[in-house]
């Protein structure tokens, strides 16, 4: 049988059902989960062969996922092997793979429901308690893991990754400019300088910023609803780690607000409605989390930081030879990067 050296970890029982799923990313990130169902036990069997899935950081995923349990938060446990151990290397396909193991979900994700059942006028329903539950866990200021979360800045999430997420799509961008029209391109030379000088300054205080320890990766696939579709937990701690509060409220909210559509880069509309809902999900957390005097200062430098670069290296690539596209571009930079009509304190008070 497939994969039957890995199926002997877990269980001595013939025949199971098995769904095979995989998730791989490329040859340097293989990911196989097999949703393994026996006659008495269920397991979601996870094997990888990448360098952020280490024994180390399974360990700490499992002691995190022990604390979310404890704040209230149902989150399927990682499970020991028979040999008493979290992980196992194995041989599949050729390859030398970390073996971990979760209890298989008691509850359906997001995605699993028929958008009408979770949804009012196209936004979930159950969005408030989620941004809720990263304050708590922002309250709990976690020491689970001192590896950083694939929501991180300033670090490198994998061992392999050129630097993080946000710079790497600003990085993008510089690069496509390279090959805009003259005039835009000093146009992007001045906004990149205030970049810089930007990334600088939110550097110098970041390390005085409170931390804790988030799953971070807070969407439909993972997010865990009841039979009514309220808020019961999450699932797959893969991208699991340390990051300040401030960075990681602020990037999972940015996700959930619409800041990825490309439209927002050209339609004024469509860029003070993503705001907004921001702005209220940012009272929404401070529901359950008290910003302190830092962070609140912090704020705008963090905004000036994510803001102006973190979808758009791309859609600059896309369009660099279309002159009135890049000026809409550039102009909706130089706003997000040098705004000032935002009042972070305001919407960090409880």
């Amino acid at each position: 049988m497939p994969y039957s050296e890995v199926l002997k970890l877990y269980s001595q029982e013939k025949n199971p059902d098995i769904e095979i799923k995989e998730t791989s990313r490329g040859e340097n990130d293989y990911r196989i989960a097999l949703f393994v169902q026996w006659p008495n036990n269920r397991l979601v069997i996870k094997i990888t062969d990448n360098d952020f899935t280490t024994e180390e950081r399974v360990e700490c995923w499992a002691k995190t996922i022990e604390e979310y349990l404890t704040a209230g938060f149902y989150c399927p446990e990682i499970v020991k092997n028979k040999n008493g151990d979290y992980t196992q290397t194995v041989s599949v396909n050729g390859r030398n793979c970390l073996v971990y193991a979760e209890e298989y979900s008691k509850y359906k994700t997001a995605e699993q429901f028929e958008p009408s059942e979770i949804k009012r006028d196209g936004e979930y329903v159950f969005l408030d308690d989620v941004i809720r539950s990263i304050g708590v866990i922002g309250s709990k200021h976690l020491r689970t893991a001192l590896f950083p979360s694939g929501m991180c800045i300033f670090e490198k999430f994998s061992p392999s990754d050129p630097c993080d997420e946000v710079m790497e799509n600003a990085l993008l961008f510089k690069q496509a400019a390279e090959e805009f029209p003259t005039e835009q391109k000093k146009v992007f030379e001045k906004l990149w300088s205030l970049y810089i000088e930007n990334q600088k300054k939110l550097e110098a205080v970041y390390p005085d910023l409170p931390a804790s320890v988030f799953q971070a990766d807070l969407n439909p696939t993972n997010i865990l609803l009841d039979r009514n579709g309220k808020f019961v937990g999450m699932l797959d701690f893969n991208l699991c780690g340390k990051d300040t509060v401030l960075n990681y409220t602020f990037r999972e909210l940015m996700c959930r607000c619409h800041f990825g559509k490309k439209e927002i880069l050209y339609n004024q509309g469509e860029i003070d409605k993503a705001t907004k809902m921001f702005l209220c999900s940012l009272q929404t957390a401070a529901q359950t989390y008290t910003f302190s005097k830092t962070e609140k200062e912090a704020a705008i430098l963090l905004y000036r930081y994510l803001r102006p670069f973190w979808w758009s290296g791309q859609e600059a690539e896309r369009i660099k030879n279309d002159a009135q596209k890049v000026l809409q571009i550039l102009d909706w930079a130089r706003r997000e990067l040098t705004r000032t009509d935002i009042c972070f304190e305001g919407y960090l008070e409880t």
